[in-house]
């Protein structure tokens, strides 16, 4: 009997032992298991974030309709909007894939002096853009940074470019050599251009048409902009293409002789709807008029003329419908025509831009009323702060000097706007000068200068309107992808 009571006690310390390594073990369980649902917890959030679907909003993202997303998306900004969010998840990326606008930005650009990516990996992605954008417009740039010459484009790459053509609403070529040139003219030119509207060509070695540039034509472009044109007389080539061309840009060319003179006057006279021209030369060999004939363009209504004396361009352009002029250069003064004034030239001229005004213009500046006696608005574009005496000067001129005709000259002047005003310029000293404007009927009555000036108007803004000045030039040539 004892025996048995010996045996029952120690196997009740063995059961209450293992009961106790029992309750160890799942004690350490217990921490183990709270410990994977944490991590687990933490896991599922990060997946969730890198998979672009939030724990908090799963049914705002999964019920927007393919529809909708592809909207969304293509409303997106840049020209690798797409390529980013085909990598979001395999959702996003079917719809990326079957929304051709979102690969419809092709590039092939070399940033000058930045690592990016190498060129033949941006042949790759233009091709792959190529092939997705299907038939929406493109937007085709090529810039092979001509310094380094980087990227070299392949017949084969210049002939799937050519093959969108037909769907290709702008085109920029720049920078690039020019026996690149050539080939990349030649092979646009073989397919009809329907939808483009704008074009941006420059080669900094020398732009030249060898062959009919676009000779099937290209009845919707309407933007262009050339640059370098090394032989104008190779302008003949362009003549077809640029036919319904409203906007010009023409930069970096010389006229050297009344050969070429003459056909810059052929080809600017055949854009019968020319609303807006700037031009920006580095060589102007003409004799004036009247031994040159002169460029008459009805239909112009802006121009901007960029050279070291730009009123000898201005001399030989006649355009009766012009209402703003933009000058950058030397405002030189010299012997014109007897038989034509110059404002013949614009007897519609209402805003006159000093493209790069700046004080030693100043001199120059009394040849400007008797040009454009009529114009409303003066805007000054400053290289640097103009001073009170530059402003005083140019108030001076126009209320007239001591001489038998002293009368206020630009008699509609009414708006005046400065870019840049130095700081030490105190304008209430103005207010005796303006003051005799008025007294003799003048109609002035606002002067623009910047935001931090206007504090220091004082009596000035009693007479006249003080007002933040602005350039409302027109920004035509960066342009926007079309809606349609």
């Amino acid at each position: 009997m004892p025996q048995i009571k010996e045996n029952r006690r120690f196997r009740i310390l063995s059961l209450s032992k293992r009961l106790e390594e029992i309750a160890a073990e799942k004690r350490k369980h217990f921490f183990h298991l709270v410990n994977l649902s944490i991590e687990t917890k933490a896991v599922q959030l990060e997946y969730d974030r890198l998979q672009n679907v939030s724990t908090r909003m799963p049914r705002g993202i999964h019920s927007v309709p393919d529809e909708i997303l592809a909207m969304i998306f293509e409303a997106g900004r840049g020209p690798h909007f797409g390529l980013l969010v085909s990598r979001v998840s395999h959702r996003w990326r079917a719809i990326a894939l079957t929304s051709p606008r979102l690969w419809a930005h092709i590039r092939y650009i070399t940033p000058p002096g930045k690592p990016g990516l190498s060129p033949e990996v941006q042949i790759d992605r233009g091709a792959t853009y190529l092939a997705r954008s299907g038939v929406a417009p493109v937007d085709v740039r090529i810039n092979s940074n001509y310094q380094t010459n980087q990227i070299s484009l392949s017949a084969d790459v210049l002939q799937a470019i050519s093959k969108h053509m037909g769907n290709c609403w702008h085109l920029s070529v720049v920078d690039v050599g020019s026996i690149s040139m050539r080939g990349i003219l030649d092979y646009i030119s073989r397919q009809p251009a329907p939808f483009l509207r704008s074009i941006k060509l420059y080669a900094p070695s020398g732009l030249v048409f060898s062959s009919p540039f676009l000779p099937r034509g290209a009845p919707l472009l309407r933007t262009v902009q050339l640059n370098g044109v090394d032989n104008l007389n190779t302008f003949t080539f362009c003549f077809t293409a640029l036919q319904s061309v409203t906007h010009l840009r023409l930069t970096g060319m010389s006229i050297i002789n009344m050969e070429t003179y003459s056909t810059f006057r052929a080809l600017l006279m055949s854009l019968q709807s020319l609303n807006h021209l700037e031009v920006k030369l580095i060589g102007w060999q003409v004799a004036p008029l009247p031994f040159a004939f002169p460029i008459v363009l009805p239909t112009l209504q802006i121009l901007a003329v960029d050279y070291i004396h730009p009123l000898k361009i201005t001399e030989t352009i006649h355009a009766a419908s012009l209402k703003s002029l933009s000058l950058a250069g030397r405002l030189v003064e010299y012997d014109t025509s007897p038989d034509m004034p110059t404002h013949y030239h614009y007897p519609q001229l209402e805003h006159l831009v000093l493209a790069s005004y700046y004080s030693r213009d100043l001199a120059e500046f009394p040849c400007l009323p008797k040009r454009f006696p009529d114009i409303q608005r003066l805007t000054c574009l400053a290289f640097k702060d103009a001073k009170l005496a530059d402003i005083r000067r140019m108030f001076e001129i126009i209320v007239g000097g001591h001489e038998p005709d002293s009368s206020p000259r630009w008699s509609s002047l009414q708006s005046i706007g400065i870019s840049a005003v130095h700081k030490q310029a105190i304008l209430p000293a103005l207010v005796s000068i303006i003051s005799k404007l008025k007294e003799a009927g003048h109609p002035f009555r606002s002067l623009l200068i910047p935001k931090d000036t206007k504090p220091e108007a004082g009596a000035l803004g009693e007479l006249i309107e003080i007002g933040e000045f602005y350039n409302d030039w027109p920004t035509i040539f960066p342009l926007k992808m079309p809606t349609a």
